[in-house]
């Protein structure tokens, strides 16, 4: 028999749920910067879902076990689940502290893995919590709170990046040899400190029911079981999930990878697609640079003089004009070759592959060399040997392009992704304020199919933004996108929460949890292959295939039946 829980005033469930907001921090950075700063490091985009593998695989790892040992841990001053509210605060504030200083993409993941599992440890005892210490006809209320909270943290979080470039004036060091931008490891920073701040006034602030007022005071009691029995219980929790809990893990399953495909590539998208940038090297001419083109020895002189003077009447270059790509071609940049003017700002781009040849060529097909390389291959064409000169001696075309301008242009995209991304949150935050009084409407069935819907159809239109070439537009897909959040951090688990025992709710968010993790583990590992085989690394294509995702989940809401159905 269960006891009866005291209802809770506003202000202490506003207490209780402010450490979501730090939390928040943890993954509204990595959601915001993470896909670029792995493309800072020289990652392909097909390689960009193995790297996130982290987030999923420590959710699916951490989650359950944290669930199963706060549900039996009992302090006389830290209580039950605030012990790893705090420890999971200090190690991912380090985690955020060192994330931006990684030099090498492999430093970058596993810092990844250690942010994620300790942002794990926090997380899953804060959805206990609510459930922990509300009575049932206040868990809408409190779940929106938390929902409200994450849109808060996140609003902050994912514009810190523009915010210290736009506000406070802090430029990226685009000629530092950092890879990551400063303003970018800056945020990092105010996250950590906020993840950690937030997280602490929550313990301070709320206090936990004591064994002998819940009634699962037994699971305390029991702790001295062992982790082989342990692992049973979960195991038995596995297969006699409640049918509605069933229902909704169907739901999760397809709604979770089609969000995690918006944040494996929609900001470096942005970057690429709308502000034209490249993370590395660029990808385009600068509009400023005359371009020259340089014919192999057995081209006549007179056509080369006809492509220069086209060329450079206008600063640009019309694809038209490169010479034939089935010819050996070599395309270089006339700017008298001086290498005080060239520096090291100067890289050089080249390709061995026909089906890429223009000037924007598939990143994963073109590779770079530096000044002394095309300074080497200008003279070697004058010495009539251009051929034994080039890179693989087989190369099609080359293009000198601005380091800094192309990296300065996906800079301002990631923090125009981020301000996005801050806009998705504060509608979050706003939805989640009138989102208790739709469930009550509409029912939390009906509610959360509509959110899923307009998300999916917000993604489903990137591809159409990005046509229209205008990045405003942005801010029209992440109004649905919020929309959908706001019911995807809430709605679930108010639905769940009604439908699971009392005694075991740790164990039960925690198996929830599979449900959200294991699709993300399928996208993570076997996702790549389909953008570079099906989607040809096309990453706005990527985008739109998770909102059509969603709109699948959307319509798997209606199998969701009534919590009676379990009862």
């Amino acid at each position: 028999m269960s006891t009866q829980k005291p209802k809770l005033s506003l202000f202490q469930i506003i207490n209780m749920s402010i450490g979501f907001m730090g939390i928040q921090f943890g993954w509204g950075l990595q959601m915001a910067n993470m896909s670029s700063i792995y493309q800072f490091l020289d990652a392909e985009p097909d390689k960009i879902p193995l790297l996130w593998l982290a987030a999923p695989l420590t959710g699916l790892i951490v989650q359950p076990i944290v669930g199963y040992i706060s549900d039996r841990t009992w302090h006389p001053f830290w209580g039950r689940r605030r012990p790893y509210f705090l420890i999971g605060a200090i190690l991912s504030s380090a985690a955020l502290v060192l994330m931006p200083n990684s030099s090498e993409l492999w430093i970058a993941a596993g810092l990844l893995w250690i942010l994620d599992s300790s942002i794990n440890i926090s997380m899953e005892p804060f959805r206990a919590f609510v459930a922990d210490k509300l009575p049932e006809e206040q868990r809408d209320l409190g779940f929106s709170m938390q929902s409200m909270f994450i849109g808060a943290g996140s609003v902050i979080a994912s514009a810190l990046p523009w915010i210290l470039t736009n506000w406070v004036g802090i430029k990226p060091d685009l000629h530092s040899t950092s890879a990551i931008p400063y303003n970018v490891k800056l945020s990092f920073y105010i996250g950590a400190a906020a993840f950690f701040v937030l997280v602490l006034y929550t313990i301070l602030t709320s206090k936990e029911y004591p064994p002998s007022e819940v009634p699962d005071r037994t699971k305390v009691t029991e702790s001295k079981k062992g982790f082989g029995a342990g692992a049973l219980e979960i195991l038995h929790a596995i297969t006699h999930m409640p049918k509605r809990m069933k229902q909704l893990a169907l739901v999760q399953f397809l709604t979770w990878p089609g969000l995690f495909l918006m944040w494996f590539y929609y900001s470096p998208s942005v970057g690429k697609n709308l502000f034209k940038g490249s993370p590395s090297v660029s990808e385009v001419i600068h509009p400023k640079i005359d371009v020259t083109y340089f014919a192999p020895e057995n081209q006549d002189s007179t056509s080369i003089e006809e492509e220069e003077t086209a060329s450079s009447s206008d600063n640009s270059v019309d694809s038209a004009l490169l010479p034939n790509p089935t010819m050996d071609t070599l395309v270089l940049l006339s700017l008298n070759w001086n290498k005080d003017t060239l520096s090291d700002r100067y890289l050089i781009q080249y390709t061995t592959d026909t089906s890429v040849i223009g000037i924007n060529g598939a990143s994963s097909k073109v590779k770079y060399t530096t000044y002394d390389t095309v300074l080497s291959i200008y003279n070697a064409y004058h010495r009539k040997t251009v051929k034994a000169n080039l890179p693989n001696n087989a190369v099609q075309w080359i293009v000198v392009s601005d380091r800094s301008t192309a990296k300065a242009n996906f800079s301002k995209g990631g923090e125009f992704a981020g301000l996005t991304f801050s806009f998705q949150n504060l509608i979050t935050f706003l939805f989640a304020l009138i989102l208790p009084w739709l469930a009550r409407s509409f029912t939390n069935r009906i509610t959360h199919m509509i959110c899923l819907a307009i998300g999916g159809a917000a993604l489903l239109s990137f591809g159409w933004v990005v046509e229209q070439n205008n990045p405003n537009l942005l801010f029209f897909i992440m109004t649905g996108v919020g929309i959908a959040w706001s019911s995807i951090v809430s709605m679930p688990y108010s639905m769940l929460s009604g439908s699971i025992p009392e005694n075991k709710i740790g164990i039960y968010m925690g198996i929830f949890n599979f449900f959200i993790v294991l699709p993300e583990i399928i996208a993570s590992l076997f996702f790549g292959k389909v953008m570079k085989n099906l989607l040809n690394n096309n990453e706005v294509h990527a985008v739109m295939v998770g909102g059509g995702l969603l709109l699948l989940a959307a319509i798997l809401c209606l199998r969701i039946g009534k919590p009676e159905a379990d009862q």
